[in-house]
């Protein structure tokens, strides 16, 4: 196995891998070499014994703390050696949740990094400005408008101090405020669907006007299709249009409510149109119309509903302007 030279090793789920990239890019462009699976893991080798040996090599763990990361054998595996080795972690949370147990007991000394809240960017700056103090390397001036980010006083004095000591200076994380606001729940989304379905019925109607004005045999003759067709495909062209192209319906616009990945990127086309076709099970009208979707929204961590699940999106608030 051939031994390469980092100072920063990424710890992840699978499924945050595109947050992990994002990371590992920025310290990268700050000059702090990376190591991250399975890009530096060469193709033949030992999958475990070239983590080990990753680990083993570096100066500073970053954690990406997810829901998913509770759940990886491996994330807790990684952080019980670096432990081990006797170097920091830096538990970057890109979820409103607590670590298991297990992983607390690795991180619970450790001073956290919370990105609950987008821009994703921003969050990664300042991770990248408290690994480079802790390396005692340069920070760049800002750029782009992003406001300087104060620098952690914690890793400060952490980065003047042998590894060993640095939990010292790293009290457990002040208790953060439950989040679980910032993930919209049933009446602010109710009330925004409401308002789009008024649109959509609107729209339908004056289509109808126009259809029965043009050709009222085609109207009385086709009142099926007018219903079971063009209403449902009015549907899916309002919704999969505008939340595919800027993440609100004009309900949403007007609750200042939007809808984004899990990890908080703009959410594509493929998203909405997932997450229009699911809701359709959603809004079925058992008892109450949209009663599955408001249910699962109200036992859900994340409030999503089937249409989220399977999108892998959220609804959260809209940023301020």
């Amino acid at each position: 196995m051939i031994p390469v030279s980092h100072d920063v090793i990424i710890s992840y789920a699978t499924i945050d891998k595109s947050t992990a990239d994002a990371v590992c890019a920025k310290l990268e462009e700050r000059g702090i070499r990376c190591w991250i699976a399975p890009r530096d893991i060469l193709p033949g080798s030992d999958y475990a014994a070239s983590i080990i040996s990753g680990i083993d090599s570096a100066k500073i763990m970053v954690l990406i703390l997810s829901s998913h990361a509770n759940a990886s054998r491996f994330v807790m595996r990684e952080a019980e050696r670096a432990v081990h080795d006797g170097f920091p972690i830096i538990p970057f949370r890109i979820e409103d949740v607590e670590p298991n147990p297990s992983l607390q007991f690795y991180i619970s000394s450790q001073h956290w990094l919370d990105a609950l809240t987008p821009p994703l960017e921003q969050h990664i700056l300042k991770l990248a400005d408290t690994v480079s103090l802790l390396l005692g390397k340069p920070i760049p001036p800002p750029t782009q408008g992003i406001p300087p980010q104060p620098p952690e006083p914690s890793a400060q004095r952490a980065s003047t101090e042998s590894r060993d000591t640095y939990a010292e200076y790293n009290a457990p994380p002040l208790q953060q405020p439950r989040a679980a606001s910032r993930y919209k729940g049933v009446r602010i989304r109710y009330g925004a669907a409401v308002i789009d379905w008024i649109i959509i019925l609107v729209i339908w109607f004056f289509l109808l006007v126009i259809v029965d004005v043009v050709s009222s045999s085609f109207f009385n003759s086709n009142l099926d299709f007018l219903v079971f067709v063009l209403l449902p495909c009015l549907y899916l062209l309002y919704f999969v249009a505008l939340e595919g192209t800027y993440g609100q319906t004009i309900g949403k616009k007007a609750t200042r409510i939007k809808v984004v990945k899990e990890d908080r990127s703009p959410i594509t086309y493929r998203e909405a149109a997932i997450r229009a076709l699911v809701g359709v099970l959603d809004g079925l009208p058992i008892i109450i119309p949209g009663l599955i979707g408001c249910v699962l929204i109200w036992r859900s961590d994340k409030k999503q509903r089937l249409g989220d699940l399977a999108a892998h999106t959220v609804v959260v608030a809209e940023p301020a302007a």
